[in-house]
């Protein structure tokens, strides 16, 4: 490869890396759900509709993030994972000590948006007694284009309830806030989240071997009477470089609540790594090779034919 060529490629890298580690202006906000399970386990489902999304500031003052249409999440599904609510949405600079989630039809008792379903299969309607008081917070945002996860939990064993001589059945949300030190959204800075992650850390280098056995071992196999091993090694650091689909498999993935932000920072960052660094190994294991890899057949052609201009250009 030329000196312009390798300048390009390492031109096209850097271009990559600022625009993953670097985010936006402006500071954003991510809001994750789950719960902790219910005192009892007959019931097959409990679901809740959520329109908007209230955080406090220190001064009493209220930003409300309504949802672009309110969303229906089964609770019994989000034990030991989570539901993404909001996904780094711009959020002005300052200090927040609360945030409280607003519900749709809270009190109606159809069923519609709030509902169970029973161990037998039944629906039943959901009364929630959500009040405006706001769970305790501690988020300071700063305008340095990062997303701050926040992770809000609700206790179903203190929230949930049934009333056996009215049949209704009651949700008051007894839940807690918390920030997401340990990740944070591949929209807002994979570097926070591997920094402030142990486990995100160890996953690094364990995805970036991966990556090199799950596409690079395949090269080395399949091309064995064609290529000489240095060859196939350089094709299988080439095989192996990946960045473009990764980034979009885990942000489809966390957005579902599939997989853990710590996870998918992970993986982008050692995208990033094959990125950079997987096609240097492949130019320097090629170098050297060019005059090696001509055809002999069609030099011994062109001597045969008078032509004596040197060797055929790689």
């Amino acid at each position: 490869m030329t000196r312009i060529a390798r300048r390009c490629l390492m031109l096209a890298v850097a271009t990559t890396l600022a625009a993953l580690l670097s985010g936006c202006d402006d500071g954003k906000v991510g809001v994750e759900l789950s719960a902790d399970p219910a005192a009892t386990t007959a019931n097959r489902q409990i679901g809740v509709s959520i329109e908007a999304i209230t955080l406090q500031r220190d001064d009493g003052s209220e930003d409300r993030i309504k949802l672009d249409d309110p969303v229906t999440i089964d609770l019994l599904l989000y034990n030991g994972r989570t539901f993404t609510l909001l996904d780094a949405e711009s959020l002005d600079a300052g200090d927040y000590t609360g945030i409280r989630l607003e519900y749709r039809n809270p009190q109606n008792d159809d069923g519609k948006d709030n509902y169970v379903i029973d161990g037998n299969g039944a629906r039943q309607a959901l009364i929630v007694d959500a009040d405006d008081a706001f769970t305790p917070l501690d988020l300071t945002v700063k305008k340095k284009g990062k997303t701050y996860t926040l992770q809000l939990r609700i206790d179903l064993r203190l929230s949930y309830s049934e009333k056996s001589n009215t049949d209704e059945r009651h949700l008051a949300p007894v839940m807690r806030a918390v920030r997401d030190t340990k990740a944070s959204k591949v929209s807002g800075s994979v570097k926070d989240s591997l920094i402030s992650s142990s486990a995100g850390l160890l996953k690094l280098p364990l995805f970036v071997a991966l990556f090199l056995v799950v596409r690079g071992v395949p090269a080395l196999l399949l091309y064995r009477g064609v290529l000489e091993l240095r060859d196939r090694f350089a094709l299988a650091f080439y095989s192996a470089t990946q960045l473009p689909l990764v980034v979009a498999i885990t942000t489809v993935a966390v957005e579902a609540g599939n997989m853990r932000a710590s996870t998918s920072a992970a993986l982008v960052g050692a995208a990033i790594l094959s990125t950079l660094f997987f096609p240097l190994i492949a130019m320097r294991l090629r170098s050297g090779r060019v005059e090696g890899d001509i055809d002999e057949e069609i030099e011994l052609e062109r001597e045969a034919e008078g032509f004596d201009d040197g060797p055929l250009p790689a």
